[in-house]
């Protein structure tokens, strides 16, 4: 809660932002920003936008200040043009506090060989992109930027040989009459219609078989940088159920352990980077910004498979509020020079707020 120190009578609130970097009190920054305006009960819409124009520093006006009218209702909960302390003590340690003081997540998706050099080679799908091409630009951010993430996230494809999504397996499914393609017929890259055994009908992507538990294949291309201390989470491991998304199986019958263990510490930001774009990076983004992490997509350290799928899952990330970058944009984006406005915007979503709400405070 709010502490009772107080500033220099003269202090600005620009310094008192210069000092939150530093882990100011809440307090200090209440009062500074309430001496920026008249009302004695608390801050008007007017200071508010002062110190958004302060933490967001080189965004347009325009941004900032649609930025700042957003998080201020959102806060201002009896709707009465003020926050009060309450209301502020709400949006510091919500929002201001995960905006200056993020906890954050590379997330490594899938840099497997079977994706590079084997059966589902990237360069072997429509948009022939070179998959290897993923390895040096992930191995230069962790060498570059390791201190700046809590964590690093390593997934896998992680099939049985029996798994639903080889095509070869196709046979052993519940192909329903209604699929335009039947299993006499199928060859790789074909999609059935599946009558699954509570008798809804779902559609199964077919690939050739790859990623199979405890082969080449399923193992991070050996140039992969994997530091210490790194989380796994190993996905697609049901027979019966295929699964993209580092979060959960395709059809949300069950989680991996991922959100699990970054609720346990905290993390607020998901950096996703891998193979490939339009299917497992993509859906891992998709359910990160479901899941309430502020997600970031690090495009030149991904590939995909067509063209097409890559701009129209971009399109969904941004749509959802995803913001997709360059590795050359991590520098000032992670030690705080500069600060995403689209971030800032995802942090004001249900799910985010809540997400900081439950999670264990942060040691300064």
């Amino acid at each position: 809660m709010i502490g009772t120190g107080s500033p220099d009578p003269g202090e600005s609130v620009f310094t008192a932002v210069d000092m939150a970097l530093k882990h100011v009190s809440e307090r200090d920054l209440f009062v500074s920003l309430k001496s920026e305006n008249t009302s004695p009960v608390g801050i008007s819409a007017d200071a508010f936008t002062r110190i958004c124009e302060h933490i967001f520093t080189g965004e347009p006006a325009v941004k900032i200040g649609k930025l700042s009218q957003t998080a201020y209702t959102r806060f201002d909960r009896n709707a009465d043009g003020i926050l009060d302390e309450n209301e502020f003590h709400d949006c510091f340690a919500t929002w201001i506090q995960p905006t200056l003081n993020s906890r954050k997540c590379l997330l490594i998706v899938d840099v497997q060989n079977d994706f590079i050099t084997g059966t589902l080679a990237l360069k072997d799908s429509p948009a022939k992109q070179d998959a290897a091409e993923v390895v040096p630009v992930i191995n230069r951010i962790l060498a570059d930027h390791r201190a700046a993430f809590d964590t690093v996230v390593y997934t896998q494809d992680w099939h049985p040989a029996d798994h639903c999504s080889f095509v070869q397996n196709v046979k052993r499914l519940n192909v329903d009459v209604s699929s335009k393609v039947q299993p006499h017929d199928c060859k790789p890259f074909d999609i059935v219609v599946i009558r699954d055994d509570d008798n809804s009908l779902f559609e199964q992507a077919l690939f050739p078989a790859h990623c199979v538990q405890n082969s080449f294949g399923a193992e991070f291309h050996p140039d992969l940088k994997v530091v210490p201390d790194a989380v796994f989470i190993r996905k697609g491991v049901d027979s019966n159920v295929d699964s993209f998304s580092a979060f959960k199986d395709n059809r949300a019958k069950s989680q991996t352990e991922l959100d699990r263990v970054l609720s346990s510490m905290g993390v607020t930001d998901v950096y996703c980077c891998g193979l490939a774009t339009d299917y497992c990076v993509g859906s891992s983004a998709l359910d990160a910004l479901q899941f309430g992490y502020r997600t970031v997509v690090i495009s030149d350290a991904c590939r995909g498979c067509a063209d097409s799928g890559i701009s129209h899952m971009q399109q969904r990330i941004k749509e959802k509020g995803g913001c997709l970058i360059n590795s050359t944009d991590l520098p000032n984006l992670l030690n705080g020079s500069e600060r995403s406005i689209i971030l800032a915007e995802q942090g004001l979503s249900d799910g985010a707020l809540e997400r900081v709400r439950m999670q264990p405070p942060k040691a300064v």
